[in-house]
């Protein structure tokens, strides 16, 4: 598991071939959400009694971390994610008015959250030094709550950047967007995929036009969610939140067949 002092390097090379600067990659837990044993690898808006995660006691739940990720690149500095506020979880745990004041009954049902004392994301960027207006993106894989919530610590950001797929059916299909109140006065600017070969849609956003970091168009988790690719050459990291799943996961074991 990566945890959030984890940094990822990846050397940046010129058209040349000569190496001009590195990427770098701060992996950011930003609180982390307890659900039911079935729901990551469920289709958990058909059986939400088995995905209910108000009918376990806390010890029974699986407890996953919330990421975002923290990009220095040659052509700017930039987020992939948000993960959730402090306003989630006021004094650093669980609380039930806290969440049910954000989310909504619908999403507390299913997934219950945590912000320990200096993991939001806006605690994080403060500690480095960074003030919202220090980032070029903010870029949202997809719009369920533990990945836009935090919108709120990194408004002034010069850009906010969501698919226009995602954006669409998050204002049409009211159980799985409930968090819509926390972006909806205030949205992201949409993009559009293009067609190429990149992915198993082949369709992907080039966010700086040179190749270096693609927003890869994965749908299923939700309509419009993107994977981040970030490359160099023949070396690449891939950023995947909520893009794969399986029952192994929950056990510490390492997922089959992705």
């Amino acid at each position: 598991m990566l945890f959030s002092n984890h940094l990822v390097n990846i050397a940046y090379i010129h058209e040349e071939g000569t190496a001009m600067a590195q990427i770098r990659i701060h992996v950011l837990h930003c609180g982390k959400i307890g659900v039911a044993p079935n729901l990551p690898a469920s289709a958990q808006w058909r059986w939400p009694a088995k995905a209910d995660a108000r009918r376990l006691k806390s010890g029974a739940r699986i407890w996953l971390p919330v990421s975002a990720y923290l990009v220095e690149h040659p052509k700017g500095l930039f987020l992939v994610d948000a993960g959730l506020p402090r306003t989630v979880s006021p004094t650093g745990i669980e609380d039930r008015a806290a969440q049910l004041r954000m989310f909504g009954r619908g999403w507390y049902t299913l997934v219950h959250s945590v912000v320990e004392p200096g993991q939001s994301i806006g605690e994080q960027l403060a500690a480095r030094g960074i003030r919202p207006q220090d980032l070029d993106y903010v870029l949202f894989s997809h719009l369920d709550p533990d990945h836009v919530a935090g919108i709120s610590e990194v408004r002034g950001a010069k850009r906010l950047l969501v698919a226009e797929e995602e954006y669409f059916w998050s204002c049409r299909v009211n159980l799985r967007y409930t968090s819509r109140k926390l972006w909806m006065d205030e949205p992201p600017e949409r993009f559009w995929y293009r067609v190429n070969h990149i992915g198993p849609e082949s369709r992907s956003y080039d966010l700086f036009g040179d190749d270096s970091v693609h927003l890869v168009h994965i749908a299923g988790h939700t309509e419009g969610m993107f994977a981040t690719l970030i490359r160099n050459g023949g070396r690449y990291v891939l950023l995947n939140a909520d893009g794969a799943a399986s029952p192994l996961l929950g056990g510490g074991h390492r997922a089959r067949h992705l």
